[in-house]
């Protein structure tokens, strides 16, 4: 995950920690299972994005704008939105109609909420402090492309910019104590 270096005959270095801030939301167990299920979300959703926008109906299609739309209402009212986010995932799921991908979502959905209430929670700080004011404005235009795609029924694109909100979620997560560092100097 990008933690640590190894050089050859000298020994492995720490280049950065976030667990000092991620710390007051999850364990360390907890954020190693994280980081572990973003492989796993990166392959399954971005399949689940490319096979929406194959197969979606129109009426999917609504469930997953509406879920983004209360999203943005409680990222308006400075409102934490992990059912809205997690709708909106299980939607797209849902939209390939195929019962295994929702199925696998609900699986990791506890893990799912997890990632979500943690990354949005460091997101609110981050805008509170303005560290990084525009975050909750990323993750919605990163939903909006992938709806726009499952929209036009441009399956690659729909699995690239799944794919790309996925990566963006950790690497949030992990920039958290760099951005930090960043304002402090």
């Amino acid at each position: 995950d990008e933690f640590v270096i190894t050089k050859k005959g000298i020994g492995t270095f720490v280049l950065h920690s976030p667990l000092k801030d991620l710390g007051r939301f999850a364990t360390a167990n907890d954020i190693a299972a994280i980081f572990q299920s973003h492989e796993v979300r990166i392959a399954l959703e971005g399949e689940a994005a490319a096979l929406a926008a194959l197969r979606r109906s129109s009426t999917q299609l609504q469930f997953i704008k509406e879920a983004q739309h209360r999203m943005q209402a409680d990222f308006d009212a400075a409102k934490l939105s992990i059912q809205p986010d997690y709708d909106f995932h299980l939607g797209i799921a849902k939209a390939t109609n195929n019962e295994i991908f929702v199925q696998l979502l609900e699986d990791i959905h506890i893990g799912l909420k997890k990632t979500m209430a943690i990354a949005q929670n460091l997101s609110r700080e981050s805008i509170r402090s303005q560290r990084s004011p525009n975050r909750n404005k990323q993750v919605l235009e990163e939903h909006r492309r992938i709806i726009d795609a499952i929209e036009l029924q441009d399956q690659e694109s729909a699995r690239l910019a799944m794919r790309f909100h996925i990566a963006k979620i950790k690497q949030r997560i992990i920039n958290i104590q760099n951005d930090k560092e960043h304002k402090t100097r």
